[in-house]
């Protein structure tokens, strides 16, 4: 949806959107045909599933590495500071956890609620031995609802 209204604000119309912001919610829902043309501008860090899909349904990607994620060292810096105020942290991509979780050990963190985006930063949290809850849809705004709403419910 912000996506969307970025795009659309400089005059750029958006033909689909998926109604779950993952790489799974757009195979569902978008069909490919053989032949078609896509430019795939992603991390250099992606999951390989959406390219995959598009590939072997017969389209000719052009792929363009876009950016690379890159740790904030101020963000460290401001995280390891303020560690024992810190209720909630949010954390938006599997390389956001990995970051992260090359600055800090699992018990450090372990009296922070971790929010991740979806299903895909929760793994990758797990993977270092830590859970997290997460939003009904994989966007920021949700995220904050999210925390939000679990205030409320603590107070």
């Amino acid at each position: 949806m912000k996506t969307t209204e970025a795009l659309n604000s400089y005059g750029i119309d958006v033909d689909f959107e998926p109604s779950t912001y993952t790489q799974e919610g757009f195979i569902e829902e978008f069909s490919i045909k053989p032949g078609d043309k896509i430019l795939y501008p992603a991390s250099t860090k992606k999951r390989p599933l959406m390219r995959d899909y598009m590939r072997e349904s017969g389209a000719i990607v052009t792929e363009i590495e876009l950016y690379y994620p890159k740790v904030h060292e101020g963000s460290i810096e401001q995280i390891r500071k303020n560690i024992n105020h810190i209720d909630y942290l949010t954390l938006s991509s599997p390389s956001a956890v990995d970051s992260l979780m090359g600055h800090f050990k699992a018990d450090e963190l372990k009296n922070i609620h971790l929010i991740a985006i979806g299903h895909v930063t929760e793994a990758r949290l797990n993977e270092y031995g830590l859970t997290a809850s997460k939003p009904e849809h994989e966007t920021l705004g949700h995220m904050i609802d999210f925390i939000k709403e679990s205030i409320h419910n603590e107070l």
